[in-house]
């Protein structure tokens, strides 16, 4: 059972982003445990039967690879948003980044670990999700700045990739801001 990781609010206005993740991520968790099982679960909270806890590997984040274990094992996991645990935000944007550099390095780590989990034929749904949820939602950073820079090289040869090009520098200003 994977439990509610909620964070309490701050007026640091540098981590509101991460208040917003986590809202979308329990909005997806719920929806992926009514429709079989999470793909892993928060270290803040969670219960495992004892017989699906492997030996955690040097280099992973623990909770993931412990929460897995279910499914390497067949079982279901569960999100319960009705056990809830409070953590405060980080007190400032660069331990969030430090924080979060940690986390994907490490979950991807984490993800070849377990990439037998990936196998569709094997783990059917839950396998699409943990490559969607976990690899791909990660890597989107690659095409999206792919088409950025392509608009602005495209700029001169059509209106519309010069429009587009505006645009998308528009909403990069306005989200570093």
């Amino acid at each position: 059972v994977a439990g509610n990781q909620v964070y309490t609010t701050s007026d640091n206005g540098a981590v509101a982003g991460e208040l917003a993740h986590w809202s979308l991520d329990r909005a997806l968790k719920t929806a992926a445990s009514r429709s079989g099982s999470v793909v892993s679960a928060t270290g803040a909270l969670y219960a495992m039967r004892r017989e699906y806890v492997d030996t955690v590997i040097d280099g992973v984040t623990d909770d993931f690879y412990v929460s897995t274990g279910a499914l390497a094992a067949g079982r279901r996991l569960v999100f319960a948003p009705e056990a809830i645990v409070n953590e405060p935000v980080t007190s400032s944007a660069e331990d969030e980044f430090r924080r979060k550099r940690r986390v994907m390095t490490r979950g991807f780590r984490s993800v070849m670990a377990r990439r037998e989990l990936l196998n569709p034929v094997r783990f059917g749904w839950d396998a699409i999700q943990l490559l969607t949820y976990k690899v791909l939602r990660r890597l989107l950073a690659i095409p999206i700045v792919a088409i950025g820079l392509t608009s602005l090289a495209l700029r001169r040869r059509h209106p519309l990739f010069a429009v587009l090009a505006a645009g998308q520098s528009a909403f990069w200003v306005l989200a570093a801001i």
